[in-house]
């Protein structure tokens, strides 16, 4: 599916679900022949699957290309002369005048290249794009995170570390997480607090606290039953050992129906 994609759809700034539909189709079908998949086009779960693979390998091979035009730029006068075969020569120049010499592409990708850490900085600091002297966060607890943030990555690179954790370790740590999608990192991961790991109210807080007192009383009262009846067990033997009948006991036959009672 990867070589098709190369060698036959066309390198554009979009992604893969916004090239021409006969395109796409002509070379889901021609791959379809090859690995005898079924009905694509009433398939739905199929289509999903192979539409999600298509966006993917489309992606890596514009970013393959970029990669070997932000290399053989600074070795050859003319890099438009040498494509990544086999990228015809037309999509080629076109990424190369349209895209990727073009300040809105550089700017989003030193954005995509920047650390964890040092794109929260830039998320949450106000008027981040004007000269000013001072960092001015947008509140005080943003600050706080990101020190710790910080104070946290710095740790790992110590040598008394044995398994340094990831920047994205640290985050989820310290933010909390939830699912969702880190635009310009191509992953889906988990970067902030969920709801039950924000901070609950004063009433759901005593409730949790009378449930669990009451579980504490229940399973408390479970091991009382459990002792008494290993105890009346154990008297009931030595009766019989005896050689006395437990029925002639009133402890025992008040016992009996007392539990025939609570059975009813």
């Amino acid at each position: 599916m990867g070589e098709h994609i190369r060698m036959d759809a066309p390198v554009r700034d979009v992604g893969w679900k916004k090239l021409e539909f006969g395109i796409r189709e002509s070379i889901i079908q021609r791959v379809g022949k090859i690995f005898e998949l079924s009905d694509y086009k009433n398939d739905m779960d199929l289509r999903c699957i192979i539409d999600k693979k298509c966006g993917v390998l489309y992606r890596n091979w514009k970013n393959k290309l970029h990669a070997h035009y932000k290399r053989i730029k600074k070795e050859m006068p003319n890099p438009k002369s040498h494509p990544l075969y086999p990228c015809k020569s037309d999509d080629w120049t076109f990424m190369i005048k349209k895209v990727w010499t073009k300040k809105a592409f550089k700017e989003i990708n030193e954005t995509r290249q920047q650390s964890f850490s040092e794109r929260f900085k830039d998320t949450h600091i106000r008027n981040r794009h004007a000269n000013q002297e001072y960092e001015v966060w947008i509140n005080d607890k943003v600050k706080e995170h990101y020190d710790t943030i910080v104070a946290k990555i710095d740790e790992q690179s110590q040598p008394n570390v044995i398994n340094p954790r990831s920047e994205q370790e640290i985050f989820v740590e310290v933010l909390g997480k939830i699912t969702g999608y880190l635009k310009g990192y191509g992953i889906h991961m988990n970067t902030r607090a969920t709801k039950s790991q924000r901070v609950l109210n004063s009433e759901v807080i005593t409730l949790k606290q009378v449930v669990d007192d009451q579980a504490k009383v229940v399973m408390e009262q479970a091991k009382l039953i459990a002792d008494y009846k290993i105890n009346m067990e154990n008297m009931m033997f030595m009766a019989t050992k005896c050689g006395v009948d437990p029925a002639t006991i009133p402890r025992f036959t008040s016992n009996d129906k007392d539990e025939a009672d609570t059975l009813i």
